[in-house]
């Protein structure tokens, strides 16, 4: 089965327009590399071609940097077997040059030892992970695994964790994950997501003996986003098995300034709702409707405030409550209407993007990376920038062609995600509207 997010890809034509930005971006950097006066290296400057690379990057002249790449293969190729192999794989990967990557990655496994074979793999895996490809991410790390570094082992090890976990395989996954070990760097991330292979196979218990022991084991995880985000899945754990009482306390424990503090205070409010605990559920959700967002749990607890006032049969509140709420999810539908008629292109210069990676459009965070992958936007960004280097019409011209397809499938894209909340909005206001109806019947009774 795909994940939501390959779905999605798919359905939108992300893959094939991926495939074509592959093909334009090697003919791009070719044709640049056999026209310009990019210097050529002898075989046994391999480390000059290196230390001229790196001063590019440093420079953030990536472009320049690719085409020497291009320029010098043949030399590189010579000398496969050698570190700054990984550096130059490492880089085109990056800018998704891959197929002059995957061809030193060919070079290597026809001519090279396992050592510089597996590195290498480890690159291409790290590459098809990004992108939720699993099947090929296991693929690549289908090697001698030994041959890498401690560390490097480690991340391969969490690779194909998160590989086989999202295929499903997830008692498998964890036992990848357990030969990681406390020393790494990746240890944390294991543990994580072993609590969640735990959760998704129903053995809660499992997963809540996991968090804590982390927090028992590394104490500073509390005060880190990675510790926010353990209490939260904790908490609606403990939630959905009515635990409610260590539900509020898991919530609590997430700080103020975290990304997760909204879906905390909500997870609050349904906790002290399901206890009877209506004024703590009131707390709250005031704390909720007061944040200066549109996050959609935000928007949604201007639902939840009147429905608490109706269970403590303040009615006169409750329906003051309905009618604010309709009132709001209105002028909330309006914007996002406006934006959806009357906007011809999102453009990725003409948006806000928080530090979530979110794009904020009518004043509404829209999370692209839940629907879509990343490298669509690393794709479109990378157009951007060939645009500006690129002063061949030939090659401009289909730069430009690629550009207008992608900017195209980015704005069904956006228009989707602005069309989701539409849709949660119009929800909450026919639930606004049919409590305003519940209290006028009770009302004439």
């Amino acid at each position: 089965m795909l994940s939501p997010i390959l779905a999605n890809a798919k359905q939108a034509g992300i893959k094939e327009l991926d495939e074509r930005f592959k093909a334009l971006s090697f003919n791009t950097y070719k044709s640049i590399a056999k026209n310009s006066k990019l210097t050529q290296f002898n075989d046994d400057n391999i480390e000059e071609l290196a230390h001229k690379i790196k001063q590019l990057i440093k420079q953030n002249d990536h472009f320049s940097a690719i085409a020497l790449i291009h320029k010098n293969i043949n030399i590189i190729k010579d000398n496969i077997s050698n570190q700054y192999v990984f550096e130059f794989i490492e880089l085109l990967l990056k800018h998704n040059e891959y197929k002059i990557a995957r061809s030193l990655y060919t070079q290597l496994k026809n001519e090279s030892e396992q050592y510089f074979i597996a590195n290498a793999a480890l690159k291409f895996a790290k590459y098809h992970s990004d992108r939720h490809e699993w099947q090929l991410t296991l693929d690549y790390l289908n090697t001698e695994l030994r041959e890498l570094s401690s560390e490097n082992t480690n991340h391969a090890f969490m690779l194909q964790g998160m590989a086989l976990q999202y295929l499903k395989k997830h008692r498998q996954a964890i036992k990848i994950y357990e030969k990681i070990k406390g020393r790494s760097a990746y240890y944390s991330s294991a543990q994580l997501n072993i609590a969640v292979a735990h959760i998704r196979q129903d053995w809660w218990t499992d997963a809540h003996i996991v968090i804590n022991q982390l927090f028992k084991d590394f104490p500073s995880i509390k005060q880190q986003e990675l510790g926010n985000r353990l209490y939260l899945m904790l908490g609606y754990s403990l939630l959905s098995k009515e635990y409610y009482r260590e539900s509020r306390e898991s919530f609590r424990n997430i700080s103020l300034d975290s990304q997760y503090t909204n879906k905390a205070l909500m997870g609050i409010s349904l906790a002290a709702i399901s206890q009877g605990d209506n004024i703590g559920a009131l707390n709250a959700l005031e704390r909720l409707k007061e944040k200066a967002s549109y996050d959609l749990v935000v928007e949604e607890s201007h639902l939840l405030l009147p429905h608490i006032y109706k269970k403590l049969e303040q009615y006169m509140t409750a329906n003051a409550g309905y009618t604010s709420a309709v009132t709001y999810y209105q002028k909330r539908i309006q914007q996002i209407n406006q934006e959806l008629n009357h906007a011809n292109y999102y453009r990725l210069n003409h948006m806000t993007i928080n530090q979530q990676s979110e794009f904020i459009i009518a004043e509404t965070p829209l999370k692209f990376t839940e629907l879509y992958p990343q490298y669509f936007l690393n794709n479109l960004n990378e157009l951007i920038y060939l645009k500006s280097k690129i002063t061949s019409p030939s090659i401009s011209q289909q730069i430009d062609k690629l550009y207008q397809e992608y900017s195209e499938a980015f704005n069904i894209m956006i228009k989707g995600l602005l069309e989701h909340r539409l849709s949660a909005l119009n929800s909450y206001l026919n639930q606004a509207h049919y409590g305003i109806a519940q209290l006028y019947d009770k009302n004439s009774e």
